[in-house]
């Protein structure tokens, strides 16, 4: 392994002490095995290989990289990532209902690190319905972790991201976001992920019946955790819920919304925003928010703005 990517490992199991001390003990720890709708394949970085003779079907069949297992992917097929760490792959999802899971030759989910320091964004998404389990992510380029659509693309549905592990090193300068802060995602669902060291605001979506809870996200100075931007009236029936936003209460927003949403479209509640300089913004229509807990040094209250 690379010094970088030793340090990249270093860097995300550090993260399993933060995941417990926050609450999200079990990710990354516990055993799940994955029912995949379409074919599986394999990918082993160490044993693999990405001859066109094999068919990725086995662990002793797999493929060495996951953007050779992509190119052989169908729609609906699930590729099974192997532990250690894939480093400065630019990875394209276009294949529809395709699912890149982290796991070990039990297929139980594993510790299984994507890095990159290389200038683009490390995984890019055009297609409907993908699924992105059990990774982790190491970004050292300012740039967008996981981008959403491309330029000229029609709207890009159902992307589920969950159980993920997201370091931005500092210089990646957001986890999630639309191509161009404009292509339109709906129903997206990102939960039970951890973030942390974006230089950037670490979640940022127009939000068409996205869905967004249960996470930990550690802000830094200067950017916001979680920024809706609805870009046209009506958006229908967002979520922010159950999330764990800390902040380093200098310039930080934990929730922000940017434009008014039209009431009743945006529901925020259950969520725990602490050490933040504001914690959620109140300039647009907050009908729908009830009991967010905003913490600080000097305790906490509930936080249910109405305007």
């Amino acid at each position: 392994m690379s010094g970088i990517g030793s340090e990249a490992r270093f860097r995300f199991n550090s993260l399993h002490g933060v995941a417990k001390q926050y609450g999200l003990g079990d990710l990354l720890d516990s055993n799940k095995t994955f029912l995949p709708e379409g074919d599986v394949l394999y990918v082993d970085g160490t044993n693999g290989s990405d001859l066109a003779s094999r068919d990725g079907q086995t662990w002793d069949q797999s493929f060495k990289t996951i953007v050779y297992a992509i190119s052989r992917a169908s729609s609906y097929d699930a590729i099974y990532i192997g532990p250690g760490t894939y480093e400065d792959e630019q990875i394209i999802i276009d294949v529809q209902g395709l699912k890149l899971f982290g796991c070990d030759t039990s297929n139980n989910h594993y510790k299984t690190l994507l890095y990159s320091d290389a200038a683009y964004p490390m995984i890019q998404i055009s297609a409907h319905e993908v699924e992105i389990a059990h990774l982790g992510f190491a970004h050292a380029y300012a740039d967008t972790t996981i981008e959403l659509g491309k330029a000229n693309a029609d709207a890009c549905y159902k992307v589920h991201i969950h159980d993920c592990k997201f370091d931005g090193w500092g210089t990646a300068t957001a986890a999630i976001k639309e191509y161009d802060s404009t292509c339109d995602t709906p129903d997206l669902h990102v939960e039970n992920c951890l973030f942390r060291s974006y230089a950037g605001d670490v979640i940022y979506s127009n939000y068409t019946r996205a869905r967004y809870n249960d996470n930990i996200i550690l802000v830094e100075a200067n950017y916001s955790g979680i920024t809706h931007v609805p870009t046209a009236a009506g958006r229908p029936d967002t979520i922010i819920a159950g999330n764990k936003i800390i902040g380093a209460n200098s310039g930080d927003t934990g929730i922000e919304v940017v434009n008014a949403p039209t009431a009743g479209m945006l529901i925020v509640y259950d969520n725990y925003v602490m050490n933040c300089a504001t914690s959620i913004t109140q300039g647009a229509t907050h009908t729908g928010f009830c009991n967010n807990y905003v913490g600080g040094d000097a305790g906490g209250t509930l936080f249910d703005p109405i305007a």
